[in-house]
Order: structure tokens, then sequence, then C-alpha cells
């Protein structure tokens, strides 16, 4: 999603599919998902363009920036275009210079965020400036929205609903209020997640139950789509209190499941009931990048310096050479799909070997091919320039990781991390790599 208050970028890689024969998909196509993890992605792209389309005309979206990278995974930006988006801001508080006479806002329900809205509008009130504004919250409008918006345009809960067609009328202005469900999004061919913000501290002391009904509500609108799950574990308070507000809202969506369900087991688990291990570091090559370099929506940035002495190859050519490279992690990438969950040390060997594999594929070219053999070689050749590119990438990525865990403050961390989980035994901190 671009973002045209600092007239950047933010995602080079705006479309869902192959942009070119040896570049890897920026988005996972969901073609191996187990249970078919593209209907996820296609409800939730209808639900945008009928957002989208509600609003007639040319429009402007201004976005939470939490909420660029997830959108990225279910619409890329021509899609926004296609339907009438003629730019994408992000939120910010104060003054919002726009010619456009529709701003749709999409926005998570936070006081801070709708506080900023509300200031746009009262700019351009003072403005006068006659606009159409429609907000539209992720995944709900809590109570504490709903009132701090109405307290803050005068206007009356009873007599002008948020939801109503007429919306909510300014002074010369109209504010439609409504919700986006977005409340399930497809990350990977094995990942879903909620994207539901909270911190730890908010997480153990929230003494309301909202978190748990959007959880409830999103398994059940799982099971909807893909059968009633057959055996379902909770572990923990927080999960078993789910499951029972599960339990009580089968019934009411009984009609809507399918007959056979393609998920057989559910595991729900309180973070609660083990706060020790994300504080541990992963030793796994995926979760190395996360902890060292860091994945944000997929993608991983990365300094020019960490792909120079490999030339990894730009997905956008033009880019300065002193900015960071964005690269996705995802199944598209079959030599990240072997490598992610792979301990560290496991990775140089396989790096090798792959080398190795394109090396001597590259070499038949020089051979005495037949027609039968060029044909074969020719059908291989798109996909192996895909491993290529992306060995080289990793090998990267990996060479810089590698000098960071051979630092003695990392061997030394995670020594400690070993000792306290084992009661004092000793742990393997050798890492070596090619």
């Amino acid at each position: 999603m671009s973002n045209n208050n600092n007239n950047n970028n933010n995602n080079n890689n705006s479309g869902g599919g192959v942009q070119g024969g040896n570049v890897i998909a920026p988005y996972p196509t969901f073609a191996n998902s187990v249970i078919g993890l593209g209907k996820l992605k296609e409800e939730g792209r209808k639900g945008l363009i009928q957002l989208l389309d509600a609003v007639k005309g040319k429009k402007v979206l201004v976005l939470d920036p939490k909420l660029s990278g997830p959108l990225g995974f279910i619409a890329e930006v021509t899609l926004l275009k296609e339907h009438g988006v003629e730019k994408i801001y992000y939120i910010s508080p104060g003054r919002f210079p726009t010619d456009s006479k529709s701003i749709i806002y999409l926005v998570r329900p936070k006081v801070e965020l709708i506080s900023n809205i509300l200031d746009n509008i009262e700019h351009h009130g003072k403005e006068n400036q006659s606009k159409d504004y429609f907000i539209y919250v992720v995944p709900r409008i809590t109570k504490l929205i709903s009132t701090l918006i109405y307290d803050k345009t005068g206007a009356s809960q009873g007599s002008s609903g948020g939801n109503n067609e007429g919306g909510i009328l300014l002074e010369s202005s109209r504010l439609q209020l409504g919700e986006f469900e977005l409340n399930i999004i497809p990350f990977d061919d094995d990942v879903i997640s909620m994207e539901y913000a909270m911190n730890s501290i908010d997480y153990c002391m929230e003494e309301n139950k909202s978190r748990d009904f959007y959880v409830c509500k999103s398994l059940i609108e799982l099971q909807i789509r893909y059968g009633m799950i057959p055996k379902i574990i909770a572990k923990g308070d927080s999960s078993c209190r789910i499951l029972k507000m599960i339990s009580k809202m089968k019934n009411e969506y009984q009609h809507q499941f399918h007959t056979c369900p393609e998920i057989d087991q559910l595991i729900i688990i309180d973070r609660r009931t083990d706060l020790f291990t994300p504080l541990l570091t992963p030793l796994t090559y995926e979760g190395l990048i996360d902890e060292l370099i860091g994945i944000q929506n997929g993608f991983v940035e990365l300094d020019p310096q960490i792909t120079a002495s490999t030339a990894v190859k730009k997905d956008n050519p033009s880019e300065s050479a002193n900015k960071k490279g964005k690269h996705p992690l995802n199944a598209n990438d079959k030599v990240y799909s072997t490598l992610r969950d792979l301990n560290f040390n496991s990775v140089g060997p396989l790096l090798n070997k792959k080398a190795k594999e394109i090396d001597e594929y590259y070499k038949q070219r020089h051979n005495n091919l037949n027609t039968t053999q060029l044909r074969d070689y020719m059908k291989k050749f798109t996909s192996i320039q895909q491993e290529h590119n992306s060995s080289t990438l990793h090998t990267a990525i990996a060479l810089h990781i590698q000098k960071l865990v051979k630092d003695p403050s990392f061997g030394k961390r995670v020594e400690a991390e070993m000792s306290l989980i084992s009661q004092g035994g000793g742990a393997c901190t050798n890492f070596t790599f090619f």
C-alpha cells in the first residue's frame, strides 16, 4: 500500500501474482494450503470491493498504518484504483489537504486514531470544505468509539445511528460510520491471523471479555467456511471461556456449518499458561531472521550492505542503492520453505547443496542437447532461475545472521536461557555455517 503523505511507496510489490518469469510472487498464492485458505482471501477481497463501491465516484483511502500490511494480503493497489481510489494516505492528526469529495477511513477501534480522524474533519469544517466521510472500523465498532464520535460531532445516537444510510449530518458534510469485518487474514499456506494487537499488560489486565468474543466469533466463522471442527481442546482460563462461548454459539449457526469438516482438530492455548517460551531466542532460520532482522507482514527489509556481497537481484531495479530492499518470505519461495523451520546449523549445508544442483543444471546448456532434452531443459528454466535468485538472497541473509550469532554476547544469552529451562544443564551454543 502506498503512502502519499510521504510521496513514497511502502510496498514495492503491490501485486499478488508473479511479476516476471524469475521473480517470486510477493504474496502467498495458497496453492498448497491444506484447507484452501484462498477462500479467506477472496471473501476479504469481495468485502473490501463492496465497501469501496458503496461510495460512488472517485475517493481517497486513508489507512490506519497497522492495517496497511494485512490489507496487502487480500488486495493490491491496482485493485483499489480499479474501484475508484485515487490516492492512499496514512491517518495523521491536524489538517488533511485533499481535493477529493469522498474520504474513506479504514481504522482499528483505537481512540487515538479516531481522534485524528475527527481532527481532520474539524479542520475541513473550519475551511468550509464540504465532504462525505466514511469511517469503517476493523473489525467492529466498540461502544467507546461510537460514543467518542457522537460526542465530538454533537450528534444524537438515538436519532442518527452510525450505521444508518443517512449517516451523521455535520454542518456542511456527512459522516457515515460502519464496520469492515476482516476477522481472519491468511498470511501463508499454513498461517492465519486475527492481527488483534494487544500488548502483554493489556492482555493480562484487561477486565472486559471483548477479546474473547472476537476470537470466538472468528473461530465460528472459520467453521462456517470449513465445517464444524469435531475436536476442540482448550488450555488455560481464557481458552476455556472461549470454548464455552463456541459451544453456545454453535446452536445459533448450526444451519450454516458444512457436513464434512476440513479441520480435524483445534487447540486453543491461553498465552498465560506459558509466558516463558516467547522470551526464548528462536534458533530456527525463520526465527532468527525475525529476531535479528525483523519480519513484518511476510516481508523482510534488508540493508543494501547485506545483499551487496552476493549480488541479490532486486525486484525493482530503480531502487536507490542506499534504500532498504523489501523481500517476500512465504511458501511461494521453495528454497525458503525448505529452510524456514530448520535449526540454523542446517541452513549452510543445504544452501551449498542447492547451489551445486543449480550449477549442474546450468552446465547442461553446454552439452549437445537433442530437441527433447532442450525442451525439458527450458521447462525447468524459469523455476531454476527463481531458485537461483532465492538461494542467493538466503545465502546473503544467512551470512549476515552468522556474523551476529558468532558474537560472544549472543552465545552467552542462549546459554543462559538453556540453563534456565534445563535447571542448570549445559547447552550447545556452537554455531557453524559454511
